[in-house]
Formats: structure tokens, C-alpha cells, sequence
């Protein structure tokens, strides 16, 4: 927290990025869904590990900061619609699109994945402005 905090105040403090600059934080994945039973805590609490691919895997949070997005804009969706998509929920590939069409190639990215078989992430039009 300390260093999004840091890097978006050195942002905001630089003319030329100031104001004009999205900033997408977001964890690459979550946590499996239940404890491992290892590397436990001074409470006695197992870690929850990561890399199986189940939901608590594709689980994560993301911060929006910047002119593009809304501000204090919290979604939690659980009725994400698309072929493919299992969860109902937004997914970091959709963290992916939504930076590509911030950058001018959303179009692009989803043609190339279509036509590679590959499922395009959804840009998540909710936190735009």
C-alpha cells in the first residue's frame, strides 16, 4: 500500500504525467479457497496457497486511479456475462483489456486473441468516466 501510495504521489508531483496518468494496480492472481495446512502463523493459521485454478485463484481486487476512471467507484458484480466465463465476476484478463483500450488497442488485442481461439478480456465500462 505504502508504495502505490508513494508512486501515485511522485505521479501526481511531475508535470506531465500530473493528472494525465491511470495508474491499474491489481495482484496477479488470488488465493485457493481453503488452507493448505502449511506455513502457519503465530495464530496457528495455515497460508492459503495459490496456482490450481480454482475460483478463489481467479478471485482479486484492483485499484483504478487517474482521469479516466470515476472516482470512490466500488463494484463487486456477480453477473458478468460472456462465453466461456464461468465465475460472474470481472477477471484480471479484464484488468488487461481495460489498460490495452486506455492505451488505444483494445480493438486490436480482442481481434488478435478472437482470431488466435483465445477468449479477450471485457473492459469494465462501470469505473470509466
Amino acid at each position: 500500500d505504502a508504495c502505490v501510495r508513494h508512486l501515485w504521489e511522485m505521479i501526481q508531483s511531475t508535470d506531465g504525467l500530473k493528472d494525465e496518468t491511470a495508474l491499474i494496480v491489481l495482484p496477479e492472481h488470488g488465493r485457493h479457497l481453503f488452507a493448505n495446512g502449511q506455513n502457519q502463523d503465530s495464530l496457528g493459521r495455515s497460508g492459503l496457497d495459490h496456482g490450481q485454478g480454482d475460483d478463489g485463484d481467479r478471485n482479486v481486487w484492483m485499484l483504478a486511479l487517474g482521469p479516466d476512471f470515476k472516482p470512490d467507484t466500488v463494484i463487486a458484480k456477480t453477473d458478468v456475462s460472456q462465453a466461456g466465463r464461468a465465475s460472474g465476476r470481472y477477471e484480471t484478463i479484464d484488468a488487461t483489456m481495460l489498460a490495452a483500450t486506455l492505451l488505444g488497442h483494445g480493438d486490436v488485442m480482442t481481434a488478435g486473441l478472437k482470431d488466435a481461439g483465445m477468449r479477450p478480456g471485457l473492459v469494465i465500462q462501470e469505473i470509466l468516466r
